[in-house]
């Protein structure tokens, strides 16, 4: 079992470069460089998840990696599994994950923060320094940056939401209902191409067809703060549900996704 799902993981890992090649995913630096693996977390940790029967831990941060610590059953004690998920990684903070989420079902693993983006330097490249408020970056490129991954934990496919004009902040999953998708609400700072600033944004994902339900795009601008996030059913249909959000400002909204608005 264990060999299938190294075998599996090595796949989803050179399935990045190759669907790089459309426009939904930038594709990673071509040349190798130098990683050290420590056995755990080598920078920031940012997020975990526990897995719905509480046996696997997720860990997540800003060395760009998802690891699996699994609870060996006869010691009881937790260990690092041997598949990870990876996101397309670049030079510095390029590829860093400040938000995971995991489904009720645990099968869907959303991962987001500061993806990488096309065009930008490598880490062979000479440094350019670009003012994104002065159009430096293409409409593309900001959606790059706001990318989320899904990852199976069972197949271990790895698929985008695209969607987002800006780094990825919060994520938090609805509870589980009966005759639902999955339903993912993801917060982000968000470019405003038309008056050219930063904007607060939120968006309903439904995660099993990789589909936007709905979206709110007039918070202020988070800043890089990591706002609270929550999503309850109010009905049975796909976009009856709210988002509950705890912004920078102090002020805590509710988002009505099927009216399209929020209140306070």
């Amino acid at each position: 079992m264990r060999a299938t799902r190294v075998a599996g993981l090595i796949l989803l890992l050179t399935a990045f470069p190759l669907r790089g090649a459309s426009p939904e995913i930038p594709a990673s630096p071509k040349e190798p460089f130098l990683r050290l693996e420590t056995g755990g977390a080598t920078a920031i940790i940012s997020a975990m998840a526990f897995s719905p029967d509480g046996d696997t831990l997720y860990v997540a941060g800003w060395d760009k990696v998802i690891r699996a610590w699994v609870r060996d059953k006869q010691s009881g004690r937790f260990r690092l599994d041997a598949v990870s998920f990876r996101v397309p990684t670049g030079s510095g903070l390029d590829g860093a994950i400040a938000a995971m989420a995991l489904s009720p079902d645990g099968v869907w693993l959303a991962a987001g923060g500061r993806m990488i983006t096309r065009q930008e330097s490598g880490t062979r490249d000479v440094g350019l320094i670009v003012d994104t408020e002065e159009g430096g970056y293409s409409d593309e490129m900001h959606q790059d940056r706001g990318l989320i991954y899904l990852f199976n934990t069972r197949t271990l496919e790895a698929r985008p939401l695209r969607g987002h004009w800006g780094q990825v902040l919060s994520m938090a999953f609805a509870p589980s209902s009966p005759g639902k998708p999955n339903l993912l609400a993801s917060t982000s700072q968000e470019w405003d191409p038309k008056n050219r600033k930063y904007t607060g944004g939120v968006r309903l994902w439904d995660v099993d067809k990789g589909e936007e339900v709905g979206q709110l795009l007039t918070l202020p601008d988070p800043r890089n703060t990591r706002p609270g996030v929550s999503v309850w059913h109010t009905g049975l249909g796909r976009s009856q549900a709210r988002v509950g959000l705890a912004w920078w400002d102090g002020v805590f909204r509710v988002w009505d996704v099927e009216r399209k608005k929020d209140a306070l």
